[in-house]
């Protein structure tokens, strides 16, 4: 009888013990399983490249000028032109540039009459501008010697994003040679406008935008 008692609690030991181990097993299964989940999963979503950020801020609109002009003056850009002529009251050249295919900035040098010469540049990202100098001059005559002159120039610098300005500076000076003022564009302080009173460049980019790959007009509309 003795016997018998001591081989239930035998076999009973037995099996708890398995019943334990495979509870045991199942669970450090499962752990590892949810360790290896969380070990794949990114602490944080991978950030946009730099082709897909947006330019938001000055200081991100100034570095994407600078990219644009160093690899204008280092000769990496491709370009193509064409000049029109507005039966004489109005005439200009447009150039483009590109690198890989995409439009990079827009130079629109043009003379309206004989008194006023503009040149516009546009810079572009994803199609869209994001920064525009205009320079502008309009000359007349001055006292002094015979011939004697007088340039007015004006310079807008206007930065964009999301196709609104942000910041708009402009710079005004004057050159008479005859007298000996010739000041270094560099060196004329900015002045900050209100954006809100300055011309918008939205409509003569698109204009100029639009004949980038299509034919060339004869007369470019105002």
């Amino acid at each position: 009888m003795t016997y018998q008692i001591n081989f239930k609690n035998c076999l009973l030991l037995v099996l708890l013990s398995v019943l334990f181990s495979c509870t045991s097993n199942t669970k450090q299964e499962t752990d590892e399983k949810v360790l290896t989940y969380e070990d794949s999963v990114p602490l944080s979503p991978p950030k946009a490249s730099a082709t897909e950020a947006k330019l938001t801020t000055v200081e991100q609109i100034q570095n994407a000028y600078g990219a644009i002009t160093a690899a204008h003056e280092s000769g990496k850009l491709d370009s193509t032109s064409f000049k029109y002529n507005c039966n004489g009251e109005k005439s200009g050249t447009v150039t483009y540039f590109s690198q890989n295919g995409d439009l990079k900035m827009i130079v629109h040098s043009y003379a309206e009459y004989d008194h006023n010469e503009m040149k516009d540049r546009y810079y572009i990202k994803d199609g869209s501008a994001f920064f525009a100098h205009r320079w502008s001059l309009s000359w007349s005559f001055d006292s002094g010697p015979e011939g004697a002159t007088k340039d007015k120039i004006t310079e807008e610098r206007i930065y964009l994003a999301d196709g609104k300005s942000i910041k708009c500076l402009e710079k005004k000076y004057e050159i008479r040679l005859h007298a000996g003022i010739n000041p270094n564009p560099a060196e004329v302080a900015n002045k900050e406008l209100n954006c809100e009173n300055v011309k918008p460049i939205d409509k003569s980019y698109r204009l100029l935008a639009k004949y980038w790959k299509a034919p060339a007009p004869n007369c470019l509309e105002k």
